[in-house]
Parts: structure tokens; sequence; C-alpha cells
């Protein structure tokens, strides 16, 4: 059936159905969209490709936006045509592949090895600070976590972060946090900006009192 005129066209005298100036509305009498439903019991829209019974949906619920498979398949999201990030029916995200490895890896990102004129700034992954005033200790982290057998427990930490406050310098160091029975996590290992390596004292206080300090020429104190 094709339906001419102007706004307001009911479809077979359905009110909830309406096309308003070239837009399709479910539930709403004047959608904004080309195509807008509104419901109170979870909207959806729901595509089937009845070869494998692939089902593809999105809708809302209450306070909760959804998108993805109704079926056993992986939610694929492309860009310019190719696809470019990939959730299987595991749950395992794959970013920019489609391969994966025999471990029970959650995550997979696939990129070229660093190389050419930023070879030193090139990786899979890259981590960065919201700062930007350049302040001492602000730079980026990477935290895990594992469980305790009672709960989830933060357990070490891997930061990269500014030696001093002063903007425009770009001294960082790196350093190694772990965690002991009773303690949360503390600096253990530290390798400065000048290649200079330390492990801090046993208290792990992040001060200037080393454990042992490694400097060039395979020197130690």
């Amino acid at each position: 059936r094709v339906i001419t005129g102007g706004s307001g066209v009911n479809l077979n005298g359905e009110s909830n159905v309406v096309i308003n100036s070239g837009k399709l509305g479910i539930g709403v009498a004047s959608p904004n969209q080309l195509i807008e439903v509104h419901g109170a019991s979870n909207p959806a829209v729901l595509v089937q490709d009845t070869t494998n019974n692939c089902i593809s949906y999105m809708y809302s619920q209450d306070s909760v936006a959804t998108f993805g498979s109704a079926s056993n398949h992986p939610v694929v999201f492309n860009v310019n045509n190719s696809e470019r990030l990939r959730i299987d029916s595991t749950g395992r995200v794959l970013v920019n592949t489609t391969t994966t490895n025999n471990g029970n890896n959650k995550m997979i990102i696939a990129g070229p090895s660093p190389s050419g004129t930023y070879a030193a700034y090139d990786g899979q992954l890259a981590l960065q600070s919201s700062e930007t005033s350049g302040a001492i200790n602000t730079g980026s982290a990477l935290v895990f976590f594992g469980h305790d057998g009672g709960n989830q427990r933060g357990s070490g930490a891997i930061r990269c972060l500014k030696e001093n406050g002063t903007s425009g310098n770009h001294n960082f160091y790196m350093s190694f946090l772990t965690r002991v029975n009773g303690g949360s996590n503390t600096e253990k290992l530290r390798i400065e900006s000048d290649g200079e390596l330390r492990t801090l004292s046993e208290n792990g206080n992040n001060s200037d009192t080393p454990g042992i300090t490694f400097r060039g020429g395979n020197s130690t104190q």
C-alpha cells in the first residue's frame, strides 16, 4: 500500500502508527526523526535473518539503552563498511581483528608494530590521563584486581607519572605497585626518567629512601 497525502496519515486506521511530514512514528503522534518508536514496555526494533535465525535488536528499558544480539551470534561494529570491533558470543572483545587465541583472553587488540617517525609512541593500546595541568604525579595507570576468596581486591598497578610540576617538562617515571596481606597497593619498584632503577624500602611508602638503587656503571647502593 502506498501512503500519500499530508501530515498525520494513519496506517489502516491505527492511531499509534503515523506518517507525519515523511517521518514514521510508532506510539508517537508527531515524530521528530525519520523513525521513532515510543512505548512504556521496553520498546524495541528487531531485525532477524532467517537463514541462521540471527537476531539483532535495540531497545530502551527504563534507564538503560541496549543494543546487541538476541541470538547466539557476535555483534559487529563497522566503520566505512569495514569491521573494526566485534563482541563474540562468549563476551570477548576483538578490536581490529576477527582472530582469537587459544587462551582465555577477554580482549584482543590488533595493530601494527611500532615503526617509522613515531615508533616510540606507537602501540596497540594507549592510556591517556585527563589532566592538563602538568602537575607532579599526573599521568596514566594500569590497575589490576583479583579475588581473595571473599571480595575483589586491588592487587597491583603500573603507573607512568610526571616527575615534577614544571610546565613543558617531559620527565616521567614508571612505577610498579604490589600489595601485601593487610596492606594496600604500594610502590615497590621505580624506573626514573634518566633510567635509574630503584627498589623502595620495605615499608613501600613512596619515600626517597631506596632499598637498592641501580645506576649506570653497575653501581648500587
